[in-house]
């Protein structure tokens, strides 16, 4: 009997438990990743948002849940609302855990260069890079933790200057609760008004 035949592997898969269902609902393994020059492209009409991306690269190696991996991206940025045209960087060494959340970032390079205009919001000539030997990312908890990170940040803001640099042991910023806890901060820079310094600090 055919229809006879067909009933008990039905049965059997109902009975399956709803965690083992769940356990193989997703699985991420890729092999790696590579764009090369490519050009991605955003408009709102509405608004009068427009955002192109182009020389976007992009290069992995393998993508596996909890499995470290190094990444390579660099990019051009230009829009309107916000005005901005931006170069930006990222390399480094890369861990994902998708149960968790988390994002780990190891021996970590970013840099973002060019001009930035949002509302009264306006930066020119900016260049900010960012290294860091640990930064972990926890969007449950809301939380950013970093270990040895340097920041450096040039550029004007309207007719203000500005040349600051940053050296901290480790940084933690609880998103939920607002708190930033640094140690073994050492900074310094600079900082002037219309050809005018406002500041020295070291």
């Amino acid at each position: 009997d055919l229809a006879s035949s067909e009933a008990a592997p039905e049965a059997k898969t109902a009975d399956k438990p709803e965690t083992d269902a769940k356990a193989q609902a997703f699985k991420l393994d890729i092999d790696s990743v590579k764009i090369d020059n490519a050009s991605v492209s955003y408009k709102d009409e509405s608004r009068g948002t427009q955002i192109a991306i182009s020389q976007l690269n992009l290069q992995t190696g393998h993508i596996a849940d909890k499995t470290p991996t190094t990444l390579e991206l660099s990019a051009k940025v230009d829009g309107v609302k916000p005005r901005v045209a931006l170069s930006m960087g990222l390399k480094g060494g890369m861990t994902m855990d998708l149960e968790a959340r988390k994002l780990a970032f190891t021996q970590l390079t970013a840099s973002l260069a060019g001009n930035l205009q949002d509302g009264a919001t306006q930066f020119s000539d900016l260049d900010l890079k960012l290294d860091a030997d640990d930064l972990q990312l926890d969007s449950d908890a809301m939380r950013v933790a970093a270990r040895k990170l340097a920041l450096t940040a040039k550029g004007k803001s309207a007719s203000n200057t500005f040349d600051v640099k940053a050296d901290l042991a480790t940084l933690d910023l609880d998103g939920k609760t607002s708190r930033v806890s640094v140690e073994g901060l050492a900074a310094g820079g600079s900082a002037a008004a219309e050809g005018v310094q406002l500041s020295r600090f070291s």
